[in-house]
Parts: structure tokens; C-alpha cells; sequence
């Protein structure tokens, strides 16, 4: 421990939802790697831990003032008080009440956000605080307090938080991500109170007969948006709030409520490995425990989101939390359903490459959360290098070659398609821009590049938004490499050239079977008229008797069949 407290903190994890606290910046000791590992060496997490005990602890403010106290009518903090909250501009702020108001109208565009985490530190109920649209000043430069949301309301946006924060301030990140998915004890589950009077922070059990935090979700946006009939919703998670939102717009669907979001954004989206005693958990499990049941649900309501229901997913990470197996989860099964954004938030702060993927852990962490809020206002970054192929107008290479927030859900639905080819080995990484906080000059590369399965984003995004998705790709594009070598392979060759020869030829039986057929049938109508005439002919006398004409038999044969 460090002064006194636990070292779970110490990792940056006290502020997973959006950045509380960053106090002095500390430096790491061990290098790691961005993507899915930590070096050569392979660091087990304790021995991380003990390498970055160096880091110092963030600090604590306080927000209990009458100005943040009137926010909430509910008596917040002392009170419970959960559900989704509009925001107008200057970060001014209502809870939602189902009918139409200064900050939210039923018939607009409408983004609603999901915090993570808010314990640790003592927990952000205990502070007074609550993530809202300023950013805030323990993260964001200069000190913080940029409005996030302007643009977005400017384009004429509803913007919506989901508070559940009393629920999710825990001291173990572990209990509240389950709250998320399940009651564990089947009783209830549990939300801490902070009295402000007498200072004191209590834990107290609430019990309606929700069976899990996305449920309570679910009745949060029917209570908010009941009569919705706007044009699209879009729910945008971090951290562990990213699970919230992928299950509450699952749920959303089955019930097929007007509300359920066609996107998803997750930000750093972050599930619990490693249950460790430094992490403020009670005891040390180096398992992956409920970690592998969090990430394969979140993949599979992804997954199963696109398949019935088209909802794109995009997905932005900026630290090792996410991109590395031996302190958080990549998850690389949902990278495989998602485009996939890797920002590189040195502005941070940091000493050289050597420290720049563990320091500042908590910073960077929580770096998506204004990164992607701010983009709204910018055009999608450029990639760097610039591709040699140029997208035409309406193209998803041309109009969005970075995802972000702007892109239209057509355009990242078609870069959705390209990585399902790929096989999930596309994704966009960093290379200008990095060691600042503003996002207009931020630059990406694009891996693999354009010389493979280019075709998807090409088309106009617009025009194909509609087109089959029932083999996870564009229908006018192989779904993926194997399918493409199989379909040039000279043994497939050979084999449609002979179906198509066998094809022709029992083609050519048929019209031959056909056209017997009917000569046949001219025949036997031209015997039966010879019949006929010869009965005529007994009937006159041997004077009368005479030969018919050839011609006439002919033309009535043919008359008679015209007519049939």
C-alpha cells in the first residue's frame, strides 16, 4: 500500500467510468507492448502491480455544494436515484420524465451515455460526483471544464446519461460488473448512500424485482422515451459501461421497443480478468473467472444485434487496459463484429517510449470518453498514409476513412463488412496527433491496407445500407479470403465448366424431345383427316368419288392445331 491505501487505485482503475483524479503524473517502469501482450518477458499482473507502485495517488475532490446538490431533486446522494438524465447546452441538465422539454424532444436524433465504474478512492457517491457533459478538470487539459456535447446539440441531438453510479461504486470493479448481468445472491443487489450532513457512507439493499442493472436500463429508457419516434438512437458505453449498453440494447430489441438503438459505441470497453486483492477485491484469483462469461455475452449480443437487427458497433480503445490479456480482456471476438479505433493518448503526459503504455494508466483509460464526444465536430480523421485508392462520393473510404462519431451508420456498417472479410484484422491505429488534446489534427493508419477487400467500401454507402447481410458481408463481394481462393481455384474452375456443358446438353435434349413430340402430333392429325375423308368417300358414289387435295388436309391439320 501507498499512505495507508490499497494499491488498486494505484493502477488508475479508480476512475474507470471517466477519469477521476490524475493528480501528479507518475512514471511506469515496464514497457509493454499496445496489442494483446506485455512484452517479451511476460509479466504475470501481480509483478505489474509491484512495477508501478511507484505511481502516486490521484487526487480527491469534493462536489457536495448546494450548486451540485440542487441538480438532483431526488436527494442524491442520500437517496437513490437512478435513470437517464438530458443535457442542454452549458452542461445544463433535467431528469427525464417521458414527455417532451427544454433538453429533450421525442422526435430528434438522440445519444444516450453509460458511465463505468465509480468506485474506489471512496467512491465518487461519497465526492458528490457524477460524470455529466463538462469534461472534467482532473482529466482534460488546461483544467479541464471543455463542454463535450455542444456540437451534438448544435446538429440538433438529444443527449442522454444513464446514472447508475450508486450501483457501480463498489470497491471491487469485479461486483459491479456482475450487478450488470445478475443478481448474484438472488435478494437484491446493493447501492451505497452518502449523508452529507453527517459525512457517512452506508451500503443499502435495493430489491424491485430486477434481476440485473441492464433490467433497470430497460425501464429507465421506457420511463424516458416511452413515445419516442425520432429518427435513431445511439448508446454509447465506457469501460465496464459498455457491457451495460450492449445487454440494455439487446434487451431493448427482443421487447421491440420503439427506443432500441441502431448503434453502439464502446468505448474502452473493459471486462474484469483478474481478481486481485490490489484491485480492492477480497481475495486474489489470477483465473479469468466471470471475465470470460462477460466478454463472450457482450460478443454474442453483438454479434446477434447485427444479424437480426443490422445495429452497427464501433469500437475505440485507448490504453493496455483493453489491449492487452494480462491485465484486462481484449476480447478479440468482438474486435472480429466491430470497426476498431486504437487512439494513443499521449497528452496524457509520459517520459519517453519506454514509459508511454503503462503511465497514466487512469488517463488514458478514460481518454475515450472526450476524445469521442469532441469528434462530433470535426470531419473523421484522415489516414496517414493516404491510400492510393480513391472512394468515389457517398463511398465509405471517401466520406468516413477513420470511424468516428460523425460517420453515417451506413458508412461504418460498410467497414463492418470489410473487417467480417478480413476475418477481424482490420483496424485503425494512431500516427499524428497523439501528444495533443485536440482531435482536428489526429491522423490513423489502416491495417490491412486497401489492397484487400477494398470493393465494400467503395460503394456508395447509402445505396447499399439495405443490401443482404445473411452472409456477414456485401452480397457483391466474396465473405471472406477463403471464399475468394476457393472461387478462383482451377478445380472449381473445371467443375462449373462441366455442369454448365452438362446443362447445355440436356438442354438441347429437351427442345429435341419437344419437337418430336410435336411432329409426331402433326403426323397422327394429319392420318386421322385422311380417315375422315376416306369415310366420306365410301359414302358418295363411284361419279362423286374423287381424291382429296393434299394442300386442304394440310391446312385443316394445321388450323386444328393452331386452334388446340
Amino acid at each position: 500500500a501507498l499512505r495507508g491505501r490499497p494499491l488498486g487505485p494505484v493502477l488508475g482503475l479508480s476512475a474507470m467510468a471517466a477519469g477521476m483524479g490524475k493528480g501528479p503524473r507518475p512514471v511506469a517502469t515496464v514497457t509493454a507492448t499496445r496489442r494483446h501482450g506485455m512484452g517479451a518477458m511476460g509479466f504475470h499482473p501481480i509483478f505489474q502491480v509491484v512495477a508501478l507502485s511507484c505511481l502516486t495517488l490521484p487526487s480527491r475532490s469534493q462536489y457536495c455544494t448546494p450548486d451540485v446538490l440542487s441538480l438532483y431533486p431526488t436527494g442524491w446522494p442520500d437517496a437513490l436515484d437512478w435513470g437517464i438524465y438530458w443535457f442542454g447546452h452549458g452542461d445544463a441538465t433535467e431528469r427525464a420524465t417521458g414527455q417532451k422539454s427544454a433538453f429533450y424532444d421525442p422526435m430528434k436524433r438522440t445519444v444516450i451515455y453509460f458511465h463505468g465504474w465509480t468506485g474506489g478512492q471512496g467512491g465518487y457517491t461519497s465526492a458528490c460526483k457524477r460524470i455529466t457533459t463538462r469534461c472534467p478538470e482532473d482529466l482534460c487539459p488546461a483544467g479541464g471544464k471543455q463542454f463535450l456535447v455542444e456540437a451534438w446539440l448544435n446538429a440538433g441531438w438529444n443527449v442522454g446519461f444513464f446514472y447508475w453510479d450508486q450501483f457501480a461504486d463498489e470497491d471491487c470493479t469485479r461486483d459491479a460488473e456482475q450487478k450488470i448481468w445478475f443478481d448474484r445472491g438472488g435478494d437484491g443487489f446493493r447501492w451505497r448512500s452518502y449523508d452529507v450532513g453527517s459525512k457517512k457512507a452506508t451500503y443499502k439493499d435495493f430489491d424491485d424485482g430486477s434481476v440485473s442493472v441492464a433490467d433497470i436500463c430497460v425501464h429507465a429508457v421506457n420511463d424516458a422515451m416511452g413515445s419516442y419516434s425520432g429518427p435513431g438512437t445511439r448508446f454509447v458505453g465506457h469501460s465496464i459501461g459498455a457491457q451495460l449498453a450492449t445487454k440494455c440494447a439487446a434487451m431493448l430489441h427482443h421487447e421491440g421497443h420503439v427506443a432500441a438503438p441502431g448503434r453502439l459505441a464502446l468505448l474502452e470497453p473493459f471486462f474484469t480478468k483478474h481478481h486481485l486483492y490490489f484491485f480492492r477485491c477480497k481475495s486474489i484469483d489470477t483465473d479469468e473467472g466471470i471475465g470470460s462469461f462477460t466478454a463472450a455475452a457482450t460478443a454474442g449480443y453483438v454479434k446477434s444485434l447485427w444479424d437480426k437487427h443490422g445495429v452497427v458497433t464501433e469500437v475505440y480503445k485507448s490504453s493496455v487496459l483493453t489491449e492487452t490479456r494480462n491485465i484486462g480482456m481484449p476480447n478479440e471476438e468482438l474486435e472480429k463484429l466491430v470497426s476498431l479505433v486504437e487512439y494513443s493518448p499521449h497528452w496524457c503526459g509520459g517520459f519517453g517510449p519506454l514509459s508511454s503504455n503503462l503511465a497514466h494508466l487512469e488517463c488514458k483509460h478514460s481518454a475515450a470518453f472526450p476524445i469521442y464526444f469532441l469528434s462530433y465536430g470535426f470531419p473523421p480523421p484522415k489516414l496517414n498514409p493516404e491510400p492510393r485508392t480513391v472512394g468515389p462520393p457517398g463511398s465509405a473510404l471517401a466520406d468516413c476513412s477513420t470511424p468516428s462519431p460523425v460517420c453515417s451508420d451506413a458508412e461504418i456498417r460498410e467497414w463492418i463488412r470489410r473487417q467480417r472479410q478480413l476475418n477481424g484484422s482490420q483496424r485503425w491505429t494512431q500516427t499524428a496527433g497523439q501528444s495533443t488534446f485536440e482531435v482536428d489534427d489526429d491522423a490513423f493508419a489502416l491495417e490491412p491496407e486497401l489492397a484487400q477487400a477494398s470493393e465494400v467500401v467503395l460503394a456508395d454507402a447509402e445505396l447499399t445500407a439495405g443490401s443482404p447481410d445473411r452472409r456477414e458481408g456485401a452480397w457483391w463481394t466474396p465473405f471472406s479470403e477463403e471464399e475468394q481462393r476457393l472461387e478462383h481455384s482451377p478445380i472449381v474452375i473445371a467443375l462449373v465448366a462441366v455442369l454448365a456443358f452438362a446443362l447445355v446438353v440436356v438442354i438441347a435434349i429437351i427442345i429435341a424431345l419437344l419437337v418430336f413430340a410435336g411432329h409426331s402430333r402433326l403426323v397422327k392429325s394429319g392420318y386421322a383427316s385422311d380417315v375422315s375423308d376416306a369415310e366420306d368417300h365410301e359414302s358418295i358414289g363411284p361419279l362423286e368419288r374423287r381424291d382429296p387435295d393434299p394442300r386442304q388436309i394440310s391446312l385443316k391439320s394445321y388450323a386444328e392445331d393452331e386452334e388446340a
